[in-house]
């Protein structure tokens, strides 16, 4: 009677592999890229291009 029951549920999100310049994902130029996330995504301190307000998250890609 003086148990106490409980569910504990813990998950764990990856860090995008782009995450970071050095692992830019390769994209072919003229092709459109639809899918991305910047779940757990890092801030890399450089703003590039065309964003705007506080941008703080970002992930890398590259053109080739």
């Amino acid at each position: 009677s003086n148990q106490w029951n409980y569910t504990v549920c813990v998950s764990y999100n990856a860090v995008p592999s782009n995450d970071n310049c050095s692992g830019a994902t390769s994209l072919t130029i003229g092709t459109t890229n639809s899918t991305g996330n910047l779940l757990n995504a890092s801030a890399s301190g450089t703003t590039v291009g065309c964003a705007t307000g506080t941008p703080d998250d970002d992930v890398w890609f590259s053109a080739h």
